[in-house]
């Protein structure tokens, strides 16, 4: 038999239930947000949110696989726009500090406690991986990074350092005081002097609004 389309009705409905589910999941964390609180934000029934979504961890799949597709267009964009790699970084960073700002430490840390979001973490590790790597070779041929790394070792290290910001609860300015860290370690450190002519300024700017 085959499957009916869903309405354009439920369709609309379901791109509103993802969106609110974002915004609750990300200010108080997965744990302390019911698919009654989902429903009453929405004025709709849980068992018509049911039927869109049979629990809370589809849910949450589902926000984080919309989350992780805007991302991709953004960093599309603007590697295709940037001047230089230099210019792509700080574009990354930027947007990965906002998204720092406006997410509770705990929606972090909730995300190890459903398999099927950490599976697709997983998957996803190989792509963050691929992504890096090709940056890193722009990076080298525009003059902005050091050649002679193992860039390989640099990321497994790297995805250690991710898995522990998911497992260790993080308050908000620690996020913050990670990610300054996280930049000094795999980013300052292998810049060239032209690098550094463009990322420190940076790196102060960063540092004036942190005091903020």
């Amino acid at each position: 038999m085959r499957t009916k389309e869903p309405t354009q009705y439920r369709k609309t409905l379901r791109s509103k239930i993802v969106r609110c589910a974002a915004e609750l999941f990300m200010r108080h964390g997965v744990r302390d947000v019911k698919m009654d609180d989902i429903a009453h934000h929405l004025s709709i029934s849980k068992r018509t949110l049911y039927e869109i979504y049979c629990n809370k961890e589809d849910l949450l799949l589902e926000v984080v696989r919309h989350h992780v597709e805007e991302t991709h267009k953004y960093y599309a964009q603007l590697i295709e726009s940037a001047s230089n790699v230099m210019d792509i970084l700080i574009g990354i960073t930027r947007h990965r500090m906002k998204v720092l700002n406006e997410v509770s430490p705990d929606f972090i840390r909730d995300l190890a406690n459903y398999p099927s979001v950490a599976e697709m973490s997983d998957r996803m590790s190989d792509q963050r991986h691929e992504e890096s790597i090709r940056i890193i070779k722009r990076g080298i041929d525009e003059g902005y990074f050091l050649p002679n790394v193992n860039y390989e070792l640099m990321g497994r290290i790297e995805e250690a350092l991710i898995q522990d910001r998911v497992n260790y609860r993080h308050d908000a300015s620690e996020l913050r005081d990670y990610f300054y860290i996280y930049i000094l370690i795999f980013i300052r450190s292998i810049c060239t002097e032209a690098g550094l002519k463009i990322l420190d300024p940076f790196l102060e700017e960063i540092k004036e609004a942190q005091k903020a």
